[in-house]
């Protein structure tokens, strides 16, 4: 099932699509605060500043529907502007494939040529398909 995905640099064309499955990944209310995505204009803007400023956003696609996403923001400001904090989600019926794998490796190769030096990931306590792969050594 993995095979016909690919892992691209986010693009505004794909805005409608990522809104859904942000909106699916939020409306399962065990991930993120949000519990539904934000209106389509609000995630183009925030795409296009991801875009501007230059921060790595990435897109797990299949076709041309985004069924995942991992970007990394910079913190403003010193002392925290060489730390990126990471986001990301996968549309509920492709997890366990290793595409988080695939889109969190991808937006940290982008980190590392942009001289980032701490990437920081927060979740929900309870998050047992992250915290698991986060206390690993």
């Amino acid at each position: 099932m993995t095979e016909s995905i690919v892992i691209l640099p986010a693009r505004l064309e794909w805005a409608e699509s990522f809104r859904l499955c942000v909106d699916s990944v939020a409306s399962e209310r065990k991930y993120f605060l949000m519990t539904e995505a934000p209106p389509l204009d609000k995630v183009r803007e925030f795409l296009g500043k991801m875009s501007n400023l230059g921060h790595p956003h990435y897109f797990a696609l299949k076709g041309s529907k985004v069924v995942g996403w991992c970007n990394v923001k910079r913190m403003e400001g010193i002392p925290r502007g060489h730390v990126g904090e990471l986001s990301m989600g996968l549309d509920r019926q492709y997890r366990g494939q290793g595409l988080g794998k695939r889109l969190v490796m991808s937006a940290l190769r982008e980190c590392r040529l942009l001289d980032y030096h701490k990437i920081e990931l927060t979740v929900f306590a309870d998050n047992s398909r992250v915290i698991p792969v986060a206390n690993q050594n």
